[in-house]
């Protein structure tokens, strides 16, 4: 529904400038030659974009509280926590099955997706740094404490991918 609502939108500002005779994404806009009209249906293309959250009140994000910014934080590293443990076991049991007999490529690949979440956190890590760095620039010993907590999480999803390619060559020479 969301990305139709994005589509929509854009597809309405975009005919509006042009004058319509537009087909894009599978929707058909025919031409339009009165300006009254194009500007209606610019207009209804802005609506449906700020509905969706691109074109926010006031042209411009609202800023986090430092509260919000703690909150997201928090939830990153229990979810760190979370995954590290969960891929490092995984890969522990896939090592066992890939030593004692064959393992299903499928299994290889739901082992590796809990490692791509957790680089997915070190990210959402970093942009919710990004953002305390901006808004809250005096909040020095906060920053250095979250950009702490940031390397540690590149230094584990580095390990952690690293074995994992290393298992993915394990698997490798056992396949040929």
């Amino acid at each position: 529904m969301g990305n139709t609502v994005l589509t929509l939108g854009l597809v309405c500002i975009t005919a509006a400038i042009v004058g319509g005779g537009l087909k894009a994404f599978k929707i058909e806009v025919p031409v339009i030659a009165s300006v009254k009209r194009q500007l209606l249906l610019a207009g209804f293309g802005i609506v449906l974009l700020a509905g969706f959250g691109v074109v926010p009140p006031g042209g411009r994000p609202p800023k986090k509280t430092l509260r919000d910014l703690q909150e997201k934080f928090e939830y990153d590293l229990r979810a760190r926590q979370h995954l590290y443990p969960r891929s490092q076991n995984g890969m522990d049991s896939l090592v066992e099955e890939l030593n004692s007999g064959h393992v299903p490529y499928v299994k290889l690949m739901d082992t590796a997706r809990p490692i791509e979440f957790f680089k997915d956190y070190c990210d959402d890590f970093d942009t919710t740094l990004s953002q305390l760095k901006v808004d809250f620039p005096d909040m020095t010993e906060l920053i250095h404490e979250r950009e702490t907590e940031s390397r540690a999480c590149r230094a584990e999803f580095d390990e952690l991918n690293k074995e994992m390619n290393s298992i993915k060559e394990m698997y490798k020479s056992k396949e040929q």
